[in-house]
């Protein structure tokens, strides 16, 4: 017989041998168990790449922008924005002047990062999308307006048309006060900048305590170099590079720095933190991969009659060995398809899940306080904005999930190697003396 007649004739017992009535069931289970462990791989990838770009979009577009450049504090010329604006691939390039100053009222103080940013960037759309405006407006009309944190706000105890008083400095220097007037409060969904940010568009009240940037913007800022290329995947585009070539060959003799490289332990935890989590993935699936050895020796021993009337009908050992394992690349298959049907299922539906899941938590958390006549009943969040993204945002790249699908069919083929060896290795005399024919 030739080689795909084979195949064909080991398909042909695959079906009949792992598909009749006393093995079906049985498959079935060990599918449905399969297709069950991957959920948690398939829906860990298919979130981490909206859930990682959703977390660092927001600190690029509000924070450290995709490319910056610390300047030097007596520094005057302003021929270098020009230079950077004319590069292609740029969006635009700004000044920022920011220092930390003490905010303080009559009653109530705190220390802030002030940041005079330019009208690029409060009106970038990129910047606007992560900001939420709780109060007044953010439409300066002198140098002595100021747009408050939520937090801020709320550690000071001020609101729109108050007054406080900031205090700034350098090393060395007496502390310059300077009179503002609150004419916003916005929030920026991270509690941790609420907290911090304190925004004016004027660098006026700064004086000589400034820490002067330069603050890009670019088309394609993922494209920069950073590790989460396999989590977004994202191609690092020739025109990319060229821009930032062409940003450090303008800005010489200072130095760009881009988004990654300025929070880089920060962005390292968050990749260190989803490569752990799909590392407990899959070790959950491998764990599930031994069920397929362990069910598949299982259906030798209780076979084995079946399988000496299949040797000595003149099946080879080789035919034998074939059909085990194109039954354990069948059922890695169908497992595989399961489970991403299963995954997709899931993550199309995550958040609609997690609302469900707060409103049961919020239920059973407040009948417990009323058993107990709490007064003070507090709601719980599974994903509480101050701290982490207000949804999950999904996107999914389909190629990982292809991947799965191959590595599932893999590890399924080699799991059944050693009951497939098992299998063939008894002659048909041995196996018709001990099943009795």
């Amino acid at each position: 017989m030739s080689s795909v007649q084979n195949a064909l004739y080991a398909l042909y017992l695959a079906r009949k041998f792992f598909l009749g009535k006393s093995s079906a069931r049985h498959i079935a289970a060990l599918i449905f168990g399969m297709s069950v462990s991957l959920l948690p791989l398939g829906v860990v990838q298919g979130a981490a790449t909206g859930v990682i770009e959703g977390i660092v979009g927001r600190f690029i577009e509000t924070g450290t922008y995709h490319i910056r450049i610390d300047l030097p504090q007596n520094y005057q010329d302003t021929h270098l924005i020009d230079t950077l604006n004319k590069i292609k691939g740029l969006r635009y390039a700004a000044y920022e002047y920011s220092n930390h100053a003490l905010l303080s009222t009559h009653e109530r103080k705190t220390v802030a990062y002030v940041r005079a940013i330019s009208p690029q960037l409060w009106q970038d759309p990129a910047f606007l999308r992560y900001v939420d405006l709780k109060e007044g407006s953010m439409h300066f009309t002198n140098a002595h307006d100021v747009v408050l944190g939520e937090e801020v706000s709320k550690t000071l105890h001020v609101g729109v048309g108050d007054n406080l008083v900031l205090l700034l400095g350098s090393p060395g220097a007496i502390p310059k006060p300077v009179r503002m007037h609150v004419i916003g409060i916005i929030s920026l969904g991270y509690r941790d900048l609420d907290r911090l940010w304190v925004f004016t568009q004027s660098p006026g009240p700064f004086g000589n305590y400034a820490i002067r940037q330069i603050g890009i913007k670019i088309v394609h800022p993922f494209s920069l170099p950073n590790p989460f290329h396999r989590i977004l995947t994202v191609k690092r585009d020739l025109q990319t590079a060229q821009t930032l070539r062409e940003i450090r060959q303008a800005s010489f003799p200072f130095t760009p720095s881009t988004w990654y490289e300025l929070e880089q332990n920060r962005y390292e935890t968050f990749r260190g933190t989803f490569e752990l989590l799909r590392l407990v993935m899959i070790m959950v699936f491998l764990v599930a991969s031994v069920t397929i050895c362990v069910s598949f020796v299982r259906i030798v021993i209780e076979r084995k009659r079946d399988l000496a009337i299949l040797r000595s009908l003149g099946a080879s050992a080789r035919i034998i060995r074939l059909t085990f394992l194109l039954s354990g690349a069948i059922v890695g298959l169908i497992s595989a398809i399961g489970g991403l049907i299963l995954s997709f299922s899931v993550l199309f539906s995550l958040n609609n899940i997690i609302n469900l899941l707060d409103r049961l938590a919020n239920i059973i958390l407040h009948a417990y306080m009323q058993w107990n006549a709490a007064s003070d009943i507090a709601s719980f969040h599974l994903l509480n904005s101050e701290f982490y993204l207000p949804y999950i945002p999904i996107r999914v790249d389909f190629l990982p999930f292809f991947f799965i699908v191959f590595t599932v069919v893999l590890v399924s083929i080699i799991a059944v190697i050693f009951p497939a060896r098992q299998a063939s290795k008894i002659t048909p005399v041995d196996l018709l003396s001990r099943v009795g024919v």
